[in-house]
């Protein structure tokens, strides 16, 4: 369920980056990519703060200092420093099956909401799947 769960999230960022190229090249083939990768900090691995698009070939050779400056040119210096300090706000994440059966069911309804138009910013879709209150 945890990599339903992560691919309903991919999708949500994906969506949320829909006209924005690769962090890192500039291409537009985009995939999800983490900054903080998934086996190194499994905690983040949800939180949208810490997925933007990427290209297939940068995501699968991820070069942090690429996306970082990916960061930085994109969004700021102080949005990187703050992707940084989640690994110290978020230790554990602890989700039961009914917990993240509850998040898919949100995920969908968000995705839902977003091919129609709607728009939201990465916190409030944090805030509404209910894993990083």
């Amino acid at each position: 369920m945890r990599n339903k769960l992560q691919i309903k999230i991919n999708k949500i960022a994906k969506l949320i980056d829909a006209k924005k190229p690769c962090l890192t090249c500039n291409s537009y083939q985009i995939q999800a990519g983490h900054r903080i990768s998934v086996g190194s900090n499994p905690t983040l691995r949800y939180n949208l703060h810490n997925i933007h698009v990427e290209c297939e070939a940068c995501n699968n050779n991820h070069n942090n200092k690429k996306y970082d400056i990916g960061i930085i040119k994109r969004y700021g210096y102080n949005y990187l420093e703050y992707i940084d300090s989640l690994k110290i706000e978020y230790k554990e994440l602890h989700l039961t099956s009914y917990d993240l059966r509850q998040a898919i069911k949100k995920a969908n309804k968000i995705i839902r909401e977003l091919e129609s138009g709607k728009v939201y910013t990465r916190s409030e879709i944090n805030l509404k799947i209910g894993i990083y209150d």
